[in-house]
């Protein structure tokens, strides 16, 4: 089903805050590192804030989830040009088991999950999200982590 999205100027930062601030709780109890370095000229954009919302929100779960206790999860965002077009850049990522470079091309598949208890809908929902957005998402995987890039574009107006 496509998504149907409701835009509005949404502030990437401010969103993001109150996701951590939703997961406040879960991240304290295993001791986890939270690195922010939100751009601060990163102006209001036009999406789904809820929608965005809760593709962040699966985002963090995830890596709160693979995470050993103790472990880092740095997010930053930034304003970046891509093919003469502006968008805004949210960086994930963190010092969990990452993904092997076997499993990588297949994790944004409905379905694909290697959890006891995975539905695998977590970051298909989120790159569903992202795709109606008009925006691009990519995972990048090493021994030591893993990291998700997510860029939402820039609009001036709606559509």
């Amino acid at each position: 089903r496509p998504v149907k999205l409701r835009f509005e100027p949404c502030s990437i930062n401010e969103l993001i805050s109150s996701c951590l601030d939703i997961l406040k709780v879960t991240i304290r109890e295993k001791e986890i590192t939270v690195i922010e370095k939100l751009a601060k000229r990163v102006s209001p954009v036009l999406m789904d804030g809820e929608k965005i919302e809760q593709a962040v929100i699966n985002i963090l779960l995830n890596a709160i989830e693979v995470l050993p206790p103790g472990g880092v999860l740095s997010i930053a965002t930034r304003s970046r040009r891509l093919d003469h077009r502006l968008f805004i850049s949210v960086e994930f990522s963190d010092n969990g088991p990452g993904v092997t470079p076997e499993d990588l091309p297949y994790i944004f598949d409905p379905f694909f999950s290697k959890k006891k208890k995975g539905t695998g809908l977590g970051l298909a929902n989120v790159k569903k999200v992202v795709d109606a957005h008009g925006g691009k998402i990519a995972a990048s995987a090493s021994p030591k982590g893993f990291s998700l890039s997510v860029l939402i574009p820039v609009r001036k107006n709606h559509g």
